[in-house]
C-alpha cells in the first residue's frame, strides 16, 4: 500500500510540475516536424563481426547489427566499457540449424541417390550433434537449445514433446544399420548399402558436402567445424567448405548442391512461416525456393497446411505441434514417426548493444535493439535532432531488391526505405497498429460458386502521404503492389499474395483484399509486403537483379519509409538520409510503449522503475527516457508527463 501511494505521489508531482522544468532536454539542432530524429543513417560495412566490434569499442559506430558473443557481454558489463555501452537482453524469434538437403540427388553426384534423402540416415546425423556442447561452450550459454523449429518462448505453439536427440554414437549406428549403412569392409568408413542407386557395389560413402559460414566466426563456424570433426571420427566422410556467405548462398540456396549447411533464420511472430519454408509447394530454384532443404513429405504438408490455413488459433496450435514432431522425430518413433528433416540447434538468448551518445534504442521483442523503431525514434544525449547514427554491418548486402532479397542485411536497408500497410508494436507482437493504412478490418465473404466462407481484409489508405520523390501515395499504389507481386511466383514476397484471389478498390481510399482460403493469418499475410510505387514499377517488366530491372538504386529504391536512399559504396558503406516528408511527426518521448498514444500506461511504466539504476533489479531501460545518468528519476517522469494526452500524429 505504501508503495502504491508513493507511486501515486510521483505521478501527481510529475503531472503538476513538468512545465516548470521543461528545459531538461539536451541541446538540439533545429527541430524537424516529420520523420526520424536523426538526419542521417550511416552504415559502415566490415569484413567480420570481430572487425565490427573493434570499431564499436573504438566509438566508430554507435550500434551493431548482431547479437553479442559471450566474451563481449562480459567485457561490456565491466568498467570502463559499461560507462558508454548499453546491453539489451532479448530472446530471438529465430533459429540456427544444421540444414540437411532432403533431395534425392545433388549436382555434384549426378545419378547417385543422396544418403541424406533417407530419413534413417538423417536421424543418425541428428544423433552425432552435441547440442549441449554447442549451446554451453560455443554459445557460452547465451542461447536456448532447440529440439524443434519453434522457440520455447513462442507460447502454446511450442511443443515440448518433440524428440530430443542427444549425442549418441550407438544410436546413430543403429539408425544407419536400419537403412543398410554399415562399415562392411572394416576400414573405419561407412559404406553405401549394396544395390544403392548409383553406388550399387556398396563402396565407401562419398564425402558429404558441408557448407560452413566463415563470417560467423564465433558461433556457426566453430559449431560446423565441431560437427564435421565428429562425423569424420564416426566414419562419415565430410567435404567441409568453410567459405564466405555469398558462396554459401549460391551453392545452397540457388544450386542446392550440398548435403549440410550451417543455416540460420530470422523468423516471424506467427508459426505459418513453417509452411513457407518447408511445404512441398515451396521448393527448388528457380521458383519459390524457400524450401532449400527440398523436403517433400505428404503427411508433413498436411500439418503445414493446417497451420497456414487454420480457422482458429487452437487449430493452428494442434497443426503446429504435429508439424514439429513430423519434421523432427525419427522414423521409428513409436508414438509419432517423423522424417528427421533438419537439425535445429539454438535460438539466441542474449544481448544486443548500442553506445553513447546514442540513446532511447528500442529493445524489440524477439529482435533486440537492431530494428526499424530504434532508427526512427532514437536520439543522442547531446542532440535530440539533426545528428547522424553510425550503424555497423558485419556483411555487405546481397541484393537490394524489395521483391527478391532474402538476406538479413538487405532487409535492414530495405526496411528503412519501404513501408508495409500496417505496423506491429515492438513491445507487444500481438498488437497490429494503423500505419500507412489508417484502418483495417478482417472479415469474411461467401464464394458465390462454391458457397465457401473465405477471408477478406479491408485496408484504408491514409491521406497526405508522399513517396520519396514527392509523388502522392494512393490506394492505386497499394492495389498495384499486390497485383504486381502476384506476377512473380519466384520472388520472396510471393507468399504474402499467393492466396489472394482479387484486390478491389471500393472507395477513394479503401482496398478490399479477397483470399481463396479461410485463415486466421489473412491480415498478417496482407501486411507482409513492401509497398511499391506504381509510377515506377509499372514500367519494370523484369524486377530481378541487384536492383529491380537493373536500374540505378536512386531510381527504383523509392519508398515511403523514414529514410531515403542517398549513397552506397560496395563493401564500404551506405548512407541513408532522413525523409522529412515522412507521414509521422517526430516521435513524442511520452509514448514510451510505442502504441502511438501518450497515456497513463506510459507514466505507470516509468514510475514502476522510479529510483532504480541500470543493473539493479526492476530497472527497465525503456523507462529511462532521458538516458543521461542511467537512472529513472523525476526528469524521466517530466518528459513523459509533458506529452500526456497527445498522440503520435500522422501527416495532417
Amino acid at each position: 500500500m505504501k508503495k502504491d501511494l508513493a507511486v501515486l505521489m510521483i505521478l501527481l508531482m510529475a503531472l503538476g510540475v513538468f512545465t516548470a522544468l521543461a528545459g531538461v532536454k539536451p541541446a538540439a539542432a533545429t527541430e524537424p516536424e516529420y520523420g526520424p530524429r536523426a538526419d542521417w543513417l550511416h552504415i559502415k560495412i566490415y569484413a567480420s563481426d570481430v572487425a565490427e566490434f573493434a570499431a564499436f569499442e573504438a566509438g566508430e559506430i554507435e550500434i551493431v547489427d548482431w547479437p553479442l558473443e559471450p566474451e563481449y557481454v562480459e567485457r561490456y558489463s565491466q568498467e570502463p566499457y559499461n560507462e558508454s555501452i548499453i546491453l539489451a537482453k532479448f530472446n530471438e524469434i529465430g533459429m540456427f540449424e544444421f540444414d540437411i538437403n532432403n533431395n534425392e540427388t545433388i549436382p555434384s553426384y549426378p545419378g547417385v541417390l543422396s544418403p541424406t534423402s533417407n530419413p534413417y540416415f538423417r536421424a543418425a546425423l541428428s544423433c552425432l550433434v552435441d547440442k549441449d556442447y554447442i549451446v554451453q561452450s560455443i554459445c557460452q550459454g547465451y542461447a536456448a537449445r532447440l529440439d524443434g523449429p519453434i522457440m520455447p518462448w513462442m507460447g502454446d505453439f511450442y511443443d515440448p514433446t518433440v524428440h530430443k536427440y542427444e549425442y549418441d554414437e550407438a544410436q546413430a549406428a543403429a539408425y544407419l544399420a536400419a537403412a543398410g549403412f554399415t562399415d562392411r569392409d572394416g576400414d573405419g568408413i561407412i559404406n553405401y548399402p549394396e544395390g544403392w542407386p548409383g553406388r550399387e557395389d556398396g563402396p565407401n560413402l562419398d564425402p558429404l558436402i558441408f557448407y560452413i559460414r566463415a563470417d560467423d566466426v564465433a558461433r556457426r563456424k566453430p559449431a560446423g567445424e565441431d560437427y564435421a570433426a565428429k562425423l569424420q571420427a564416426f566414419g562419415i566422410p565430410v567435404d567441409a567448405r568453410v567459405v564466405d556467405r555469398s558462396i554459401c548462398h549460391d551453392a545452397v540456396m540457388v544450386n542446392h548442391d550440398y548435403h549440410l549447411y550451417t543455416g540460420g533464420w530470422s523468423l516471424s511472430r506467427d508459426p505459418d512461416w513453417m509452411y513457407y519454408l518447408y511445404h512441398s509447394d515451396w521448393h527448388w530454384h528457380p521458383g519459390p525456393d524457400y524450401n532449400y532443404n527440398n523436403i517433400h513429405d505428404e503427411e508433413l504438408d498436411t500439418y503445414l497446411e493446417g497451420i497456414a490455413f487454420a480457422v482458429t488459433i487452437d487449430d493452428a496450435i494442434t497443426a503446429c505441434h504435429n508439424a514439429q514432431k513430423r519434421m523432427i522425430n525419427p522414423p521409428d518413433d513409436p508414438e509419432f514417426p517423423g522424417i528427421a528433416a533438419i537439425i535445429p540447434l539454438w535460438a539466441t538468448s542474449g544481448y544486443t548493444a548500442y553506445r553513447r551518445p546514442m540513446a532511447y534504442a528500442v529493445n524489440e521483442a524477439g529482435a533486440g535493439t537492431t530494428n526499424y523503431w530504434t532508427f526512427l525514434v532514437s536520439y543522442r544525449t547531446d542532440a535530440w535532432y539533426g545528428h547522424t547514427i553510425n550503424w555497423g554491418f558485419k556483411s555487405d548486402v546481397q541484393q537490394l531488391n524489395p521483391l527478391y532479397s532474402n538476406w538479413v542485411w538487405d532487409s535492414y536497408v530495405l526496411g528503412m526505405i519501404f513501408e508495409g500497410p500496417l505496423a506491429v508494436n515492438p513491445y507487444n507482437l500481438a498488437l497490429d497498429m494503423p500505419w500507412v493504412c489508417s484502418d483495417f478490418v478482417t472479415t469474411t465473404y461467401i464464394n458465390e460458386t462454391t458457397g465457401e466462407e473465405l477471408s477478406r481484409v479491408i485496408l484504408t489508405v491514409r491521406d497526405g502521404i508522399y513517396w520519396h520523390d514527392g509523388t502522392p501515395f494512393t490506394v492505386e499504389d497499394l492495389k498495384f503492389t499486390y497485383d504486381y507481386i502476384a506476377n512473380y511466383p519466384d520472388c520472396w514476397l510471393y507468399s504474402a499474395v499467393v492466396d489472394i484471389v482479387s484486390t478491389t478498390i471500393i472507395g477513394p481510399n479503401q482496398l478490399q483484399i479477397d483470399f481463396d482460403v479461410l485463415s486466421v493469418w489473412a491480415l498478417h499475410w496482407a501486411m507482409g509486403i513492401y509497398i511499391l510505387p506504381k509510377h515506377i514499377y509499372e514500367t519494370i517488366s523484369d524486377p530481378t537483379g541487384f536492383t529491380p530491372g537493373g536500374l540505378p538504386a536512386e531510381q527504383v529504391l523509392i519508398g515511403l519509409g523514414p529514410y531515403k536512399w542517398y549513397e552506397y559504396s560496395a563493401g564500404e558503406y551506405f548512407t541513408l538520409q532522413a525523409n522529412r516528408n515522412f507521414f509521422k511527426t517526430i516521435h513524442p518521448e511520452g509514448d514510451v510503449n510505442l502504441d502511438q498514444v501518450c497515456d497513463i500506461y506510459d507514466i505507470i511504466h516509468v514510475a514502476a522503475s522510479f529510483g532504480l539504476r541500470r543493473g539493479e533489479p526492476g530497472y527497465d531501460i525503456t523507462a529511462d527516457v532521458t538516458a543521461e545518468w542511467d537512472l529513472v528519476d523525476i526528469y524521466d517522469l517530466i518528459l513523459v508527463a509533458g506529452d500526456f494526452g497527445t498522440n503520435w500524429e500522422p501527416y495532417p
